[in-house]
């Protein structure tokens, strides 16, 4: 494999990975969110 289809490789690899660390941590997010105004709601 040549040099820049190695690049092309990492980059498409790496691009993968933030997506996934994005959709996991919005994942976090809204489920903490949830949790948070289930709590808000118990409160009323």
């Amino acid at each position: 494999a040549s040099l820049s289809t190695l690049q092309q490789v990492a980059e498409t690899i790496g691009k993968r990975q933030t997506l996934l660390a994005v959709s996991k941590f919005a994942l976090l997010a809204s489920s903490h969110n949830e949790v948070r105004n289930a709590e808000a709601i118990k409160l009323r």
